[in-house]
């Protein structure tokens, strides 16, 4: 190597690469694509805990449906459905609704979590994209979620009658019915005068 020759690693100083990486990965947190993907990721993660979570209840619901009285009353062991394995009834009693609930809290952590992106990317649709038909038809392509779809889907399923996500009226409009309403009951008067 010549005193000419400049070596590619010592021309970038330290530290300054990994900033450019950075500053590239804060790039993506408001990048609508990836926030897309993101939900996308989650609707599926979501779907699939679902799923389990109805198969896992249908099936407790199948086993605690083939206690007797008289099962109950001589603690006979629970035979489970599809498996033919006996379970004392006693641990099925404690087993089966802890089961349940870990289940239910987990698929509830989970549709928040989506939630919380499906709202960032609401926001930043709003903020990025000003015109109305084209945030609508962004929208249609989000995936056939019910969850997705009542958060940020399109107008119609989200103030829809499934949706029933009425959007609030400004306090200051006086053109609004209920606004007016509100008033003529609260204070005797309209605040259309």
């Amino acid at each position: 190597m010549t005193n000419n020759d400049v070596d590619p690693a010592a021309a970038i100083p330290v530290g300054q690469g990994a900033q450019t990486e950075a500053q590239d990965f804060s790039c993506k947190a408001k990048d609508l694509g990836a926030l897309r993907e993101a939900v996308v990721d989650a609707a599926s993660a979501c779907s699939g805990l679902w799923f389990s979570y109805l198969f896992v209840s249908f099936y407790l619901a199948t086993a605690v449906g083939g206690v007797t009285h008289r099962d109950l009353f001589l603690q006979n062991p629970i035979r489970l459905p599809f498996l033919n394995v006996e379970l004392p009834l006693v641990a099925f009693s404690v087993i089966g609704p802890l089961l349940f609930l870990i289940l239910h809290g987990y698929l509830l952590m989970n549709l928040v979590l989506l939630a919380d992106k499906v709202e960032a990317f609401d926001t930043e649709l709003r903020v990025q994209v000003p015109d109305e038909d084209t945030r609508e038809s962004l929208r249609r392509q989000l995936p056939i979620n019910t969850f997705i779809q009542f958060l940020a889907g399109c107008r119609a399923v989200r103030t829809g009658l499934m949706g029933g996500r009425e959007q609030v009226p400004d306090r200051g409009d006086s053109n609004c019915r209920g606004t007016q309403q509100r008033d003529t009951f609260l204070h005797g008067k309209s605040s259309a005068l």
